[in-house]
């Protein structure tokens, strides 16, 4: 698959078009699968998928040899101004000021996770599992009602597949590495709870500043991961309340992690009580 995205107009609306060279047939109806689970999911913390469309039999050349493209894929998705969340991170954005060692703005931090759990929620229950939510996949856009200046979106469907229950999963490193979690890793086991995991990893790194197991190998996130040792344990000032969700989140048993529509509630309840200490 050859994929570029590029910032279009459609309609007079600004757009995200994902142009996808697909050079089998295979890799075409995985392509077209993310467009349509995209496309069956509305809600304001998921990225909106506008339309797509197919176009045939386009020439491809890769080292001077001509090949031929199956298909060419094109998905206009929602424009989201601000960037991934893994930018805003690394620039400060979720810090009382920006600097890498300010303590987090835990308000920013708690809506920002919400909009994020709102999103998976809305994807799980149309019995989808998103199988690589990380920073990247998740986009800002600016928003003049939200007191953070933007909202959060759950983007990229590109590994998402229908799944109720467990399934096995194609290959054990089925989506980004450093957010897999100790089931899939060991016994190929896919299911909600692997968002869910992945989700407890992005809570990590939001309040840490860094990216999760920057310095280590594939296989020694898969060694610590499959050891039972791959639990994350924020930094010390974070309230712990925050510490108590994450840790339910990276539970090794994933039968015993809460959901999203349960972390909705966990989110809600800690914005309240981040609200009333700001103002006592």
């Amino acid at each position: 698959v050859v994929c570029a995205v590029y910032r279009a107009s459609w309609h007079g609306a600004i757009v995200a078009a994902k142009i996808v060279r697909c050079l089998s047939e295979e890799l075409f109806q995985w392509s077209v699968d993310e467009g349509r689970l995209a496309m069956s999911v509305v809600h304001p913390n998921v990225v909106k998928t506008v339309q797509m469309g197919v176009d045939l039999a386009e020439c491809y050349f890769k080292d001077g040899v001509e090949l031929d493209a199956v298909h060419v894929l094109w998905i206009l998705q929602e424009y989201c101004d601000r960037g991934t969340l893994v930018d805003a991170v690394e620039r400060g954005c979720m810090r009382t000021h920006r600097h890498i060692h300010a303590p987090p703005d835990m308000m920013a931090v708690y809506r920002t996770l919400k909009d994020i759990a709102d999103g998976m929620a809305a994807i799980h229950a149309k019995g989808i599992v998103h199988c690589d939510l990380n920073g990247r996949n998740v986009m800002l856009t600016a928003s003049d009602s939200d007191p953070r200046g933007y909202v959060a979106k759950v983007a990229d469907f590109g590994l998402a597949r229908m799944c109720h229950g467990e399934e096995m999963a194609p290959c054990k490193t089925f989506g980004t590495i450093s957010h897999l979690p100790p089931e899939l890793l060991k016994d190929q086991i896919l299911s909600a709870a692997g968002d869910v995991w992945a989700f407890g990893v992005i809570m990590w790194e939001m309040v840490s500043g860094y990216r999760a197991h920057l310095e280590k190998s594939k296989e020694g996130i898969e060694v610590l991961v499959m050891s039972g040792k791959g639990a994350m344990t924020p930094p010390a000032h974070v309230p712990q309340a925050y510490k108590d969700i994450l840790a339910t989140c990276m539970l090794n048993d994933h039968k015993a992690r809460p959901t999203f529509e349960e972390l909705r509630g966990m989110f809600e309840l800690a914005i309240l009580e981040e609200g009333s200490e700001t103002f006592s």
